[in-house]
């Protein structure tokens, strides 16, 4: 079989060892001839069957044909079947597999849930049940009652780890979640969310309502904003001096007061964009979001009638114990971005027209540390988190409960605390302030402030500037997850595109612009 007709009908298969195994081969000559004798014989075949084969082993299989139909159906199949195998490798190989929220390494859903939950820990007032928070109860439940005016400042949010509230913190908390529910209701409502960031928008709008006190027509009195509850008061004991559960405090709490004639600008631009953004969460409780929508019209017109704009922290009064916290650094672009959230609310171009018309003198007051930033003192850009999740040098969560390292010595009173049933007094916090040991209660889905530029961290209690969360943080980790998290299956966006984004949600009551 030396003739080059003959050669090409015989095929190679490697050696099979007495385990069963196929042996690899280099070359023909480790190999095992085969010739099937499909072509009849010819003369020249004849007269070299007595030549000795070239290779270790060779066998003759006379095999012939009978059935030629059957014959022609094994090649078709066995055709087909080389040519199917490829294929379905290359279609493996070059088709996108299919999302999954669970496949994820970083589950954008569980990040979510556990986010949200954080806002469940942070409130103030007459505590709602929940099976996750078993931690927390009715707190602060006289404030504003150690004021002058006996007021009712009952409800709201902490602001981080201390037991004050900062009403400058809460509006942007309410605005930017209330924003995102508006843009990402049907994100929200396939993982089962949409009612809870509802109520939890809810909950901080019903307090922002209490700290807007409109001027009394029969009397002298100008318009007021409540800026901020608890803090350095002249007691020994006060909001930053002890270490105590919101549940234990018994001491007065502090209540500072802005006149929106005289300052207080951006605070007033940050609450009208967190009231008007929610009445359109909340537009299905037609009386809150009625009440929301007045009070931020009125408290719009009331903060730009005045030529005193100013910064809310310029007045010792008013955000002098703020300052030390969140030192705002101008109040332009809070106007703007209230005028802005007061259109789509209304559908008022007036509103449109001032936005536009002094944006431009926002963004001169930006300061340079705060350029691509968007945050609770810039509103001119945006953000986004998966270093925050564990992509990071430390491979560390820096949200608690998410991940298999977080840290567990959170800067937050009511978390290190044990919830026993004892009140303890500020002297007898101080252990668990000091103590070495992870807190005893897991807040969940608090965002830490995270290391430093050099991916230092440290998850120590006794050090805040690394371990204490706080709502503001926490609004843009919502913000970001939601917008990172995959739409619903079989989600349709009619202008194009397939993010999830409902892009007529907030022009709903805009009917037409010029």
């Amino acid at each position: 079989m030396s003739n080059s007709e003959n050669f090409n009908s015989v095929q190679y298969v490697h050696t099979i060892s007495e385990s069963g195994r196929l042996l690899p081969s280099a070359s023909r000559w480790n190999s095992i001839e085969l010739d099937f004798n499909f072509l009849p014989k010819s003369s020249l075949n004849e007269n070299f069957e007595s030549l000795p084969t070239r290779f270790s082993k060779s066998i003759d299989f006379n095999l012939f044909v009978k059935n030629k139909i059957h014959f022609k159906r094994f090649v078709v199949v066995a055709a087909l079947i080389i040519l199917i195998i490829p294929s379905l490798i290359l279609l493996k190989h070059f088709y996108p597999p299919r999302k999954h929220h669970n496949d994820s390494s970083h589950n954008i859903t569980l990040a979510l849930n556990k986010a949200l939950l954080f806002f469940d820990a942070q409130k103030s007032g007459q505590f709602v049940e929940n099976s996750l928070i078993r931690f927390r109860g009715n707190s602060g439940m006289n404030d504003g009652n150690s004021s002058e005016k006996n007021l009712d400042l009952v409800g709201g949010f902490y602001d981080a780890g201390n037991n004050i509230k900062f009403s400058f913190t809460i509006a942007y908390t309410v605005s930017l979640l209330s924003w995102t529910v508006i843009e990402y209701h049907e994100k929200y409502e396939d993982i089962g969310e949409l009612d809870h960031v509802t109520d939890i928008i809810k909950w901080g709008s019903l307090y922002l309502l209490k700290l807007f006190v409109p001027p009394n027509n029969s009397s002298s009195t100008s318009a007021r904003v409540y800026s901020q509850v608890g803090g350095n008061n002249s007691n020994a004991e006060n909001d930053l001096t002890c270490w105590q559960r919101p549940e234990d405090m018994n001491y007065p709490r502090l209540v500072s007061v802005c006149d929106i004639s005289t300052t207080a600008s951006d605070l007033a631009g940050e609450m009208v964009a967190a009231m008007s953004a929610a009445s359109l969460v909340l537009k299905e409780d037609e009386d809150i979001s009625e009440k929301l929508v007045k009070a931020a019209e009125e408290l719009f017109i009331l903060a730009n009638r005045t030529e005193k704009k100013g910064k809310y922290t310029t007045n010792d009064d008013c955000g002098g114990q703020a300052r030390q916290f969140y030192n705002s650094t101008s109040y332009k672009d809070e106007l703007v971005w209230g005028g802005i959230w007061l259109f789509f609310a209304k559908g008022n171009k007036t509103y449109l027209k001032y936005a536009t018309e002094n944006f431009a003198s926002a963004v001169k007051e930006q300061v340079a540390s705060d350029e691509g930033v968007f945050d609770w003192n810039n509103k001119i850009t945006a953000i986004s988190v998966n270093y925050i999740l564990g992509d990071n040098p430390l491979k560390m969560s820096y949200v608690v409960g998410y991940g298999n390292t977080y840290p567990v010595q959170v800067h937050h009173r009511a978390a290190s605390i044990p919830w026993d049933g004892e009140q303890r007094t500020c002297s007898e916090g101080n252990q668990w302030l000091n103590s070495r040991k992870g807190n005893p209660n897991t807040i969940l889905g608090a965002m830490v402030a995270g290391p430093n530029k050099d991916d230092v961290f440290s998850d120590e209690r006794s050090k805040p500037w690394f371990t204490e969360p706080n709502i503001a943080s926490n609004a843009g980790l919502v913000a970001a997850l939601v917008a990172l998290h995959d739409p619903p299956t079989g989600f349709s966006d009619p202008i194009g595109g397939n993010l999830g984004i409902d892009k007529n949600g907030m022009f709903e009551n805009v009917k037409e612009v010029s």
